[in-house]
């Protein structure tokens, strides 16, 4: 894993738990609804001018490399994230905690994806997805950016390889990303990531 963080200002306050690509992104305290970390009390926004958002920019880089092996071929690894019905059984946050509000979903090269759900706390994390290059049974690429009550956080670039691994699959996933303003923690979603990893295999491989 490789990081690098450029700040205006040190790190203020907690962040919130996070679950992935999907999951509630850690937000800062004093943010514009004045929500703290979870766990926490309230927070007022007073802090929040836009004088003080600028002194807080940070952005932050980090790429992080998984692998899942799977007895499944690679069709049926590479249907799982083709196929909307599929996906929707891995690609979701967990149902105690989150409501999906939207799901759309377009797997061609040039085409769109995008998941919105409410989490407890009343924070909407909004992931937005664009296809570069599929070939299939091989690759997927794709960029993503995360959005939490509207405030873009971070901004990905990911590639999905599968190969033959005997008669299963061995799935490799690469993400190189950037993290925007300290909304989100590199490190939980690279945990979260490998959440999702471990869901799909129970989707696959049930």
């Amino acid at each position: 894993m490789a990081l690098v963080t450029i700040s205006a200002e040190a790190e203020v306050g907690g962040l919130a738990n996070a679950t992935g690509a999907i999951g509630p992104p850690g937000r800062r305290w004093g943010s514009l609804r004045g929500n703290a970390p979870q766990g926490r009390g309230p927070r007022t926004s007073t802090d929040a001018t836009p004088e003080v958002l600028m002194h807080r920019r940070s952005t932050t880089f980090e790429m992080f490399t998984m692998e899942r092996i799977f007895t499944a071929p690679p069709k049926d690894v590479f249907d799982a994230w083709a196929t909307p019905s599929a996906k929707a059984r891995w690609f979701a946050g967990p149902k105690e905690d989150w409501k999906l509000k939207l799901r759309e979903m377009d797997f061609t090269p040039g085409g769109a994806e995008r998941l919105v759900g409410e989490w407890k706390n009343g924070q909407v994390s909004d992931f937005r997805a664009h296809y570069h290059d599929i070939v299939p049974e091989l690759r997927i690429v794709y960029s993503y950016s995360m959005h939490l009550d509207g405030q873009q956080i971070s901004v990905s670039l990911a590639t999905v390889v599968f190969q033959p691994e005997g008669a299963g699959t061995r799935l490799t996933l690469t993400e190189q990303g950037v993290f925007l303003d300290g909304y989100d923690h590199p490190g939980q979603r690279e945990q979260g990531t490998s959440s999702l990893m471990d869901a799909l295999v129970r989707s696959v491989e049930r």
